[in-house]
Protein backbone atom coordinates (compact mmCIF):
# COMPACT_ATOMS: atom_id res chain seq x y z
CA UNK A 1 0.00 0.00 0.00
CA UNK A 2 1.54 3.50 -1.09
CA UNK A 3 0.38 6.50 0.80
CA UNK A 4 0.82 10.11 -0.67
CA UNK A 5 0.57 12.85 0.65
CA UNK A 6 0.48 16.78 -0.96
CA UNK A 7 -0.85 20.34 0.04
CA UNK A 8 -3.13 21.98 -1.51
CA UNK A 9 -4.72 25.38 -0.32
CA UNK A 10 -3.24 25.41 2.64
CA UNK A 11 -5.06 21.44 3.28
CA UNK A 12 -3.29 18.33 3.98
CA UNK A 13 -4.50 16.13 1.29
CA UNK A 14 -4.02 12.52 1.59
CA UNK A 15 -4.60 9.99 -0.92
CA UNK A 16 -3.98 6.48 -0.66
CA UNK A 17 -3.50 3.76 -3.66
CA UNK A 18 -6.02 0.99 -3.85
CA UNK A 19 -4.42 -2.60 -2.18
CA UNK A 20 -4.62 -5.31 -4.07
CA UNK A 21 -6.99 -8.34 -3.03
CA UNK A 22 -4.85 -10.71 -1.05
CA UNK A 23 -4.24 -13.69 -2.61
CA UNK A 24 -6.59 -16.59 -1.75
CA UNK A 25 -5.31 -20.03 -0.91
CA UNK A 26 -7.22 -21.49 -4.35
CA UNK A 27 -4.68 -18.67 -6.37
CA UNK A 28 -1.64 -19.29 -4.28
CA UNK A 29 -2.18 -23.23 -4.43
CA UNK A 30 -2.95 -22.49 -8.22
CA UNK A 31 0.83 -20.86 -8.57
CA UNK A 32 2.34 -23.44 -6.81
CA UNK A 33 1.44 -25.93 -9.56
CA UNK A 34 1.75 -24.21 -12.13
CA UNK A 35 5.23 -23.41 -10.93
CA UNK A 36 6.12 -27.24 -10.25
CA UNK A 37 4.46 -28.13 -14.23
CA UNK A 38 7.31 -25.53 -15.64
CA UNK A 39 10.14 -27.20 -13.28
CA UNK A 40 9.08 -30.78 -14.21
CA UNK A 41 7.62 -30.19 -17.86
CA UNK A 42 11.62 -30.34 -19.57
CA UNK A 43 11.79 -34.06 -17.94
CA UNK A 44 8.60 -35.06 -19.18
CA UNK A 45 8.28 -37.23 -22.72
CA UNK A 46 6.79 -38.81 -25.05
CA UNK A 47 7.72 -42.55 -26.13
CA UNK A 48 6.46 -44.17 -29.49
CA UNK A 49 6.53 -48.01 -29.47
CA UNK A 50 6.45 -49.93 -32.82
CA UNK A 51 5.27 -53.26 -32.90
CA UNK A 52 5.81 -55.61 -35.69
CA UNK A 53 2.36 -55.98 -37.42
CA UNK A 54 0.90 -53.59 -34.81
CA UNK A 55 -0.59 -50.21 -34.19
CA UNK A 56 2.36 -48.19 -32.61
CA UNK A 57 1.47 -47.26 -28.94
CA UNK A 58 2.20 -43.91 -27.68
CA UNK A 59 3.05 -43.33 -23.69
CA UNK A 60 4.62 -40.71 -21.58
CA UNK A 61 7.60 -41.06 -19.61
CA UNK A 62 9.64 -38.87 -17.20
CA UNK A 63 14.01 -38.87 -17.26
CA UNK A 64 15.21 -40.83 -14.51
CA UNK A 65 18.50 -39.70 -15.20
CA UNK A 66 20.34 -36.98 -17.15
CA UNK A 67 22.84 -39.57 -18.67
CA UNK A 68 19.83 -40.83 -20.70
CA UNK A 69 17.44 -43.19 -18.44
CA UNK A 70 13.52 -43.41 -19.34
CA UNK A 71 10.96 -44.78 -16.71
CA UNK A 72 7.98 -45.16 -19.09
CA UNK A 73 4.56 -47.99 -18.98
CA UNK A 74 5.86 -51.29 -19.76
CA UNK A 75 2.47 -52.40 -21.48
CA UNK A 76 3.56 -53.41 -24.83
CA UNK A 77 7.37 -52.39 -24.86
CA UNK A 78 8.62 -56.23 -24.73
CA UNK A 79 7.16 -56.92 -27.89
CA UNK A 80 9.10 -53.58 -29.60
CA UNK A 81 10.42 -53.55 -32.97
CA UNK A 82 11.52 -49.67 -32.79
CA UNK A 83 11.13 -47.78 -29.73
CA UNK A 84 11.64 -43.59 -29.97
CA UNK A 85 11.70 -40.80 -27.50
CA UNK A 86 10.51 -37.60 -28.20
CA UNK A 87 12.31 -35.08 -25.40
CA UNK A 88 10.49 -31.81 -24.76
CA UNK A 89 12.20 -29.76 -26.97
CA UNK A 90 11.06 -31.94 -29.77
CA UNK A 91 14.11 -34.07 -30.43
CA UNK A 92 13.73 -37.53 -31.49
CA UNK A 93 16.07 -40.45 -30.15
CA UNK A 94 15.89 -44.16 -30.66
CA UNK A 95 15.44 -45.65 -27.19
CA UNK A 96 16.49 -49.37 -26.56
CA UNK A 97 14.39 -51.36 -23.54
CA UNK A 98 16.69 -52.01 -20.84
CA UNK A 99 14.38 -53.78 -18.48
CA UNK A 100 10.41 -54.10 -17.91
CA UNK A 101 8.93 -55.09 -14.81
CA UNK A 102 5.30 -56.76 -15.94
CA UNK A 103 4.24 -56.89 -12.39
CA UNK A 104 4.23 -52.88 -12.19
CA UNK A 105 3.96 -52.37 -15.83
CA UNK A 106 7.57 -50.11 -15.20
CA UNK A 107 10.00 -49.92 -17.94
CA UNK A 108 13.44 -48.44 -17.77
CA UNK A 109 14.68 -47.28 -21.23
CA UNK A 110 18.06 -45.73 -22.43
CA UNK A 111 18.88 -42.85 -25.02
CA UNK A 112 22.28 -42.04 -26.33
CA UNK A 113 22.71 -38.28 -24.47
CA UNK A 114 23.76 -36.75 -21.81
CA UNK A 115 22.39 -33.54 -19.75
CA UNK A 116 19.14 -34.32 -19.89
CA UNK A 117 16.22 -32.72 -17.68
CA UNK A 118 16.03 -34.26 -14.07
CA UNK A 119 13.18 -33.59 -12.12
CA UNK A 120 14.20 -33.95 -8.09
CA UNK A 121 12.74 -36.97 -7.01
CA UNK A 122 11.42 -37.66 -2.77
CA UNK A 123 11.65 -40.04 -0.77
CA UNK A 124 8.13 -42.22 -0.52
CA UNK A 125 8.31 -42.12 3.21
CA UNK A 126 7.80 -38.24 3.48
CA UNK A 127 4.99 -38.43 1.32
CA UNK A 128 1.73 -37.96 3.55
CA UNK A 129 -2.08 -39.83 1.93
CA UNK A 130 -4.04 -37.16 1.55
CA UNK A 131 -1.39 -34.23 0.00
CA UNK A 132 -1.78 -32.93 -3.67
CA UNK A 133 -0.34 -34.77 -6.58
CA UNK A 134 0.27 -33.27 -10.15
CA UNK A 135 0.41 -35.96 -12.89
CA UNK A 136 1.96 -34.83 -15.93
CA UNK A 137 1.92 -36.33 -19.19
CA UNK A 138 3.02 -35.80 -22.97
CA UNK A 139 1.65 -38.97 -24.61
CA UNK A 140 1.28 -37.17 -28.01
CA UNK A 141 4.04 -35.04 -28.00
CA UNK A 142 1.67 -31.77 -27.62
Amino acid sequence: MMTWMAAACGALLCLQEPSKPAESALEKLEREIAQVVEKVRPAIVSVTVQRLEKEALKFSGVVYRKDGYIVTDGSGVSDASAIEVTLSDDRKLEARLVACDPRTSIALLKVDASGLAEPTFVDSAEVEAGRFAVALGNSYGV
